[in-house]
């Protein structure tokens, strides 16, 4: 089976605002966000606060780092067997989003923060390293 994604979709997609909440939400299709939740958002004085069916939700703004684009990505049509191949196109796209806790602000001990930061780390184990610097690493001169 093949994945593709269609690249010119990148450039007619808008960029949005999204949300990440800490739930399950049984529905397929888009939602009156700024109608039904925006509309609970509260700025305060150590991050954001909002509520979800009567759940005070903790948010803060998290920007993705440098160089890199959150996608929401659509199927086009939709695969009938799991061996066929699948067209993809970006539906949206986004540089920031919101993150949501129940309870507690969203701190850097969250999954989800925690993924994030492997970018960085990701970045640092997979540099180049040149031959005199890891020689002077390694004999500590």
């Amino acid at each position: 089976m093949a994945l593709t994604i269609d690249p010119s979709s990148y450039e007619t997609a808008p960029e949005v605002k999204c949300n990440f909440l800490p739930c399950t939400i049984s529905k397929d299709g888009d939602a009156n966000v700024t109608r039904y939740f925006d509309t609970s958002v509260r700025k305060e004085n150590d991050g954001l606060t909002a509520a979800f069916r009567g759940r005070l939700l903790n948010g803060q703004e998290v920007v993705l780092p440098g160089g890199y684009t959150g996608l929401v990505i659509r199927e086009q049509g939709s695969a009938i067997t799991e061996d066929q191949d699948r067209s993809l196109r970006v539906d949206q796209r986004f540089s920031s989003f919101t993150a949501w806790n129940l309870d507690k602000p969203p701190s850097g001990d969250d999954k989800l923060m925690k993924a994030l930061q492997w970018i960085d780390i990701a970045k640092a184990l997979h540099r180049p390293v040149d031959e005199e610097s890891s020689q002077k690493s390694v004999t500590g001169k």
